[in-house]
Order: structure tokens, then C-alpha cells, then sequence
């Protein structure tokens, strides 16, 4: 089997998510993250590192590895470490019914930078520039936090934002993905200036990231214009609020297509390296927040619950300090009400070292996991279950020529034209 040794390697067999770490380590500014419409954000490597291989230990695409030891309880192999779990959401209202569930990762940013001593926020928003598309900010007052409530089912690159960190002061709440988070964990272990500007990392649980191609169908389905939006969101103002987007031309007037439907057309379009998650509950982060899916209720007037796992000391410390200010409202919860509501999560990561194997058995390179206890895992399920993902991935693998790696930019400093 082919084995992943560069940038260009992970990048090659479909393994990158754009995540950006790789340009903020990169001591000689040879990576630049580009947009590329078809896939997201991806790194163009200078002529000078197409061989080097210093950043690999920070991609996710390359590997991840779990927070413990693999041979853990089930449960905690499953969703990670957790020294305090809760439900809850946001005490301001207006917070709670902008976010996505209970608007918690908001509140704990907004309490961040307006209470804890924190410099800023790294986080995902919308760009106004091209709606469509999201960009990496850095928050420092409460309007530029409320600007990016809601989720981005689009390609981020928020990592690639820590760059802009060499040279600030103060200390930086970073907000992104589970890969994102470990990523940046693995960052703050090897760079000392990452682990002095990075004072807390949280994320939230992730069942894939749709490209951008995904959000241009789903607008023209609905009758719009790629090109003409002016403001796009994917939820919020609600629980869990709906797709929306406005034209230039249109009055303020807003398309909407329900949550439900919306994220079932966007599922189709997830790169290979989400179908390829060990991890969708952000085990390496200090905090995570995920929807209270069994506490769902659509005529929830004030928005949404959310799921709090604090992971680390100082991200327990943190929660609490937010709570005795009355920036949360919090009820102790547990892994069996993790489980009911985040099932589909647990059900991916089961079948995941069947997906590996299948995807090993063609030559084709699959990232290093360490420590997730997946042999483990798949060995649970039931065998009909066990051929079934094994045959479909051999499948899907043939059919959409994943056994050939492809090209995204002509060669390493060029303009050309990418090669899907």
C-alpha cells in the first residue's frame, strides 16, 4: 500500500480538509491556502518545500491521534474523555435563539473576550464578499462574536488563522472543527507560540463538512443565483433554524428551505476525509457543545439546548466560570444522553475500520489514527452489517476513482488550472 510522506501526498489522495494548519506552522510562509470552488480550501506549496515534511505532524489528513490510551471503556473510546458533562444554553436570549442549538459556544466567547481576559476569538464566518464562501476572523468585540452565530456547512480554513497570532498579544479562544481542534492541540505541544496565544480551544461535534459546490447546487435548486446572494445562512434564529439566503435584487426577501432538507441535499457533497472521521465529537478540544437532539423540540420559542463536554481542567474551569456569571444556564447531564442524541456519530465511527480497510485492500492511503479503539468497534457490529460497508466502500472507491490520486493545482508555485 501506497504510503502518505508529504503535503502533496494528503493533498493528492483526498485526505486534506483545508484545515490551514499547515500554512500558520510553516516558519517560511511557503503554504498558502487557496479556495478552490470544487473542493475548499486547499494549501498551494511554494517551489522551495515541495519535499519537506515538517508540517505533517499538524495535519489531520495525515493522522490524528485520540487524547488516552486505546485499550479505555467503550464509552469513552466512543466520545472521548469528559470531566463534567451538561445541557444547557445561553442565558442571553437574544444568544440563544441566534446560535444553532443553545447558542453555548457564543455565550462562552462573548465571555471570553468581554470578562475572562482573552485578546480575541479565532472562529469561522460568513464572508460578505462572497456569501457563499466562509472566512477565518478574529473576534474582539461582542458585534463581530454575534456576526458568526450559526453553523457553516462550508468549507473553513480556521487554523490558518493562528498565523496571524506570531506576532499579537494576549491569549485566544480558537473555535473550529474536532479535525481543527487536534490539529491545534498538536500545535500548542510542538510551537511555543502557538501554546502561549492559544488559552483554550473548543470545537463542536461534526458530521462532515460539505464543499462549496454543495452550497452553489442547493441555492440554484432553490432558484437562485450563486452569484447574486447577498447574505446565506445554514441555521440559527431558531431551533434549528433553516436554510436561507437573500439575492441583491430581491427586497429583503429571504428563499428558505427547512434544516432537514437542506442538510440531507448538502450530506452528498462531504469530501472523502469526512467519510473518513474517527473523531466527529472534538475529543482533542478543551471544551465541546453539540445539539441536545433528544431534548428536540421545534416549537422551542427561545431556541435550542446544547450539549457542554468539558475535556480538559482548564476547560471545565472555563464553563464554570461562565456559569457563576449567568452567562449559562446548566443542568448536569451524562454519556447515556450523549449517546441518545448524537447516535448517528457513534453509528460512522463504527463502521470506520471497515471504510479503511476496503479503501487499504485498492493501495489507497488512509490517515494514521491513533488510540480510537476502531478494530474494537467494528468488531461489534453485526457481520451483514460489517460486508455491507465493506463492499460499499470498495464500491463507491472504484466508481469515483479514489484509487487515483488526483491533482488540484498544475504543480507545486503554478497557476494552472486544478485537476479533480
Amino acid at each position: 500500500m501506497r504510503n502518505l510522506r508529504t503535503l502533496q501526498d494528503v493533498v493528492a489522495w483526498r485526505l486534506c480538509i483545508g484545515c490551514g494548519a499547515c500554512a500558520a506552522a510553516c516558519d517560511y510562509d511557503g503554504i498558502t491556502m487557496e479556495h478552490v470552488p470544487e473542493q475548499g480550501f486547499r494549501p498551494r506549496l511554494s517551489r522551495d518545500c515541495g519535499s519537506c515534511s515538517v508540517c505533517l505532524p499538524f495535519c489531520p489528513g495525515y493522522g490524528v491521534a485520540a487524547p488516552g490510551e486505546d485499550e479505555v471503556a467503550p464509552d469513552v473510546a466512543d466520545f472521548g474523555p469528559a470531566r463534567a458533562i451538561w445541557e444547557g444554553w445561553a442565558t442571553d436570549t437574544d444568544v440563544r435563539r441566534r446560535g444553532s442549538s443553545g447558542g453555548v459556544l457564543t455565550a462562552l466567547a462573548l465571555f471570553a473576550v468581554e470578562a475572562a481576559g482573552f485578546a480575541g476569538v479565532v472562529q469561522t464566518s460568513m464572508d460578505p464578499d462572497d456569501p457563499l464562501r466562509n472566512r477565518t476572523v478574529i473576534s474582539r468585540s461582542r458585534a463581530e462574536i454575534l456576526s458568526c452565530c450559526g453553523s457553516r456547512y462550508n468549507a473553513s480554513s480556521p487554523v490558518e488563522g493562528l498565523r496571524r497570532l506570531r506576532q499579537a498579544d494576549g491569549t485566544y479562544l480558537f473555535i473550529g472543527k474536532p479535525c481543527d481542534a487536534a490539529a491545534v492541540m498538536e500545535m500548542r505541544r510542538a510551537l511555543p507560540w502557538v501554546n502561549e496565544r492559544v488559552g483554550l480551544v473548543a470545537a463542536f461535534f461534526c458530521a462532515g463538512t460539505p464543499t462549496p459546490e454543495g452550497t452553489r447546487r442547493l441555492v440554484e435548486r432553490l432558484g437562485g443565483d450563486p452569484d447574486e446572494v447577498e447574505e446565506l445562512h445554514y441555521r440559527g434564529r431558531g431551533w434549528p433554524g433553516e436554510f436561507r439566503f437573500r439575492s441583491k435584487s430581491g427586497e429583503n426577501r429571504w428563499t428558505r428551505l427547512s434544516y432537514e432538507e437542506s442538510w440531507s441535499f448538502l450530506t452528498s457533497f462531504r469530501p472523502l476525509r469526512c467519510r473518513l472521521c474517527p473523531d466527529g465529537t472534538g475529543q482533542a478540544a478543551d471544551l465541546v457543545c453539540a445539539d441536545a437532539w433528544h431534548r428536540f423540540d421545534s416549537g422551542a420559542p427561545d431556541g435550542g439546548r446544547s450539549l457542554v463536554l468539558a475535556r480538559s481542567e482548564a476547560g471545565e474551569d472555563f464553563v464554570r466560570a461562565a456559569w457563576r456569571a449567568g452567562r449559562l444556564t446548566l443542568e448536569k447531564s451524562d454519556r447515556p444522553s450523549v449517546s441518545a442524541a448524537q447516535p448517528s456519530l457513534l453509528d460512522r465511527r463504527r463502521d470506520l475500520w471497515g471504510r479503511l480497510a476496503a479503501l487499504r485492500c485498492l493501495g489507497i492511503p488512509t490517515p494514521r489514527y491513533e488510540g480510537f479503539g476502531l478494530r474494537r468497534s467494528w468488531r461489534q457490529l453485526p457481520w451483514r452489517r460489517r460486508v455491507r460497508v465493506f463492499l460499499g466502500t470498495l464500491r463507491r472507491a472504484l466508481l469515483r476513482t479514489w484509487w487515483r490520486p488526483s491533482r488540484v493545482f498544475a504543480k507545486a508555485g503554478s497557476t494552472g488550472p486544478p485537476r479533480l
